[in-house]
Protein backbone atom coordinates (compact mmCIF):
# COMPACT_ATOMS: atom_id res chain seq x y z
CA UNK A 1 0.00 0.00 0.00
CA UNK A 2 3.21 2.26 -0.59
CA UNK A 3 5.05 4.01 -3.31
CA UNK A 4 8.85 2.10 -2.92
CA UNK A 5 11.35 4.20 -5.07
CA UNK A 6 14.99 2.01 -6.10
CA UNK A 7 17.21 3.77 -3.23
CA UNK A 8 20.30 4.58 -5.88
CA UNK A 9 17.92 7.02 -7.27
CA UNK A 10 19.10 8.91 -4.50
CA UNK A 11 22.56 9.30 -6.49
CA UNK A 12 21.02 11.79 -8.61
CA UNK A 13 20.18 14.40 -6.43
CA UNK A 14 23.84 14.74 -4.88
CA UNK A 15 22.80 12.10 -2.24
CA UNK A 16 25.88 9.58 -1.19
CA UNK A 17 24.69 6.81 -1.46
CA UNK A 18 25.72 3.13 0.24
CA UNK A 19 25.20 -0.73 0.65
CA UNK A 20 26.22 -2.35 4.30
CA UNK A 21 26.67 -6.17 3.24
CA UNK A 22 27.35 -6.89 7.07
CA UNK A 23 24.38 -5.29 8.40
CA UNK A 24 21.94 -5.65 5.32
CA UNK A 25 21.59 -1.86 5.60
CA UNK A 26 21.55 0.86 3.01
CA UNK A 27 22.72 4.72 3.95
CA UNK A 28 21.92 7.94 2.58
CA UNK A 29 23.93 10.94 3.45
CA UNK A 30 23.54 14.69 1.94
CA UNK A 31 22.53 18.17 2.83
CA UNK A 32 23.66 17.68 6.48
CA UNK A 33 21.03 14.51 6.71
CA UNK A 34 22.69 11.23 7.34
CA UNK A 35 19.76 8.39 7.28
CA UNK A 36 20.23 4.28 7.80
CA UNK A 37 17.57 2.01 6.67
CA UNK A 38 18.14 -1.70 7.22
CA UNK A 39 16.54 -4.33 5.01
CA UNK A 40 13.25 -5.75 6.52
CA UNK A 41 13.16 -3.40 9.25
CA UNK A 42 10.42 -0.92 10.24
CA UNK A 43 12.83 1.18 12.33
CA UNK A 44 14.95 3.93 10.48
CA UNK A 45 17.77 6.06 12.10
CA UNK A 46 17.86 9.59 11.11
CA UNK A 47 20.46 12.02 11.86
CA UNK A 48 21.38 9.31 15.50
CA UNK A 49 17.48 9.21 16.22
CA UNK A 50 15.29 6.44 15.87
CA UNK A 51 11.86 6.63 13.60
CA UNK A 52 9.35 4.38 12.75
CA UNK A 53 8.48 3.50 9.16
CA UNK A 54 4.77 2.48 8.03
CA UNK A 55 6.79 0.01 5.79
CA UNK A 56 10.03 -1.78 5.78
CA UNK A 57 12.66 -1.69 2.78
CA UNK A 58 12.98 -4.48 0.93
CA UNK A 59 15.12 -5.94 -2.44
CA UNK A 60 12.66 -6.32 -5.02
CA UNK A 61 14.39 -7.92 -8.56
CA UNK A 62 17.67 -7.51 -6.78
CA UNK A 63 16.95 -3.72 -5.99
CA UNK A 64 16.97 -1.94 -2.60
CA UNK A 65 13.64 -0.30 -2.64
CA UNK A 66 12.27 2.30 -0.05
CA UNK A 67 9.64 4.38 0.97
CA UNK A 68 8.74 7.50 -1.38
CA UNK A 69 7.52 9.77 1.18
CA UNK A 70 10.10 9.11 3.91
CA UNK A 71 13.11 9.51 1.95
CA UNK A 72 11.89 12.41 -0.38
CA UNK A 73 10.85 13.98 2.83
CA UNK A 74 14.33 13.49 4.55
CA UNK A 75 16.17 15.27 2.09
CA UNK A 76 13.86 18.17 0.96
CA UNK A 77 13.18 15.94 -2.66
CA UNK A 78 9.53 17.08 -3.58
CA UNK A 79 7.62 14.32 -5.28
CA UNK A 80 4.80 15.02 -7.84
CA UNK A 81 2.02 12.14 -8.33
CA UNK A 82 0.02 12.27 -11.37
CA UNK A 83 -2.66 9.42 -11.52
CA UNK A 84 -4.34 7.12 -14.02
CA UNK A 85 -8.27 6.89 -14.07
CA UNK A 86 -8.45 4.14 -11.79
CA UNK A 87 -6.33 6.24 -8.97
CA UNK A 88 -3.16 4.04 -9.83
CA UNK A 89 -0.07 6.51 -9.54
CA UNK A 90 1.26 6.98 -13.01
CA UNK A 91 4.42 8.71 -13.16
CA UNK A 92 6.31 10.43 -10.30
CA UNK A 93 8.52 13.66 -10.73
CA UNK A 94 11.20 14.26 -8.07
CA UNK A 95 11.74 18.09 -7.97
CA UNK A 96 14.77 19.79 -5.62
Amino acid sequence: GRTMLQFNVLGNFGIDVQWDEATRSVIAEGNGVKVVLTIDSKVAVVNGQEVTLDVAPTIANGRTVVPVGFITGNFGINPTFTYNADGTIADILFTK
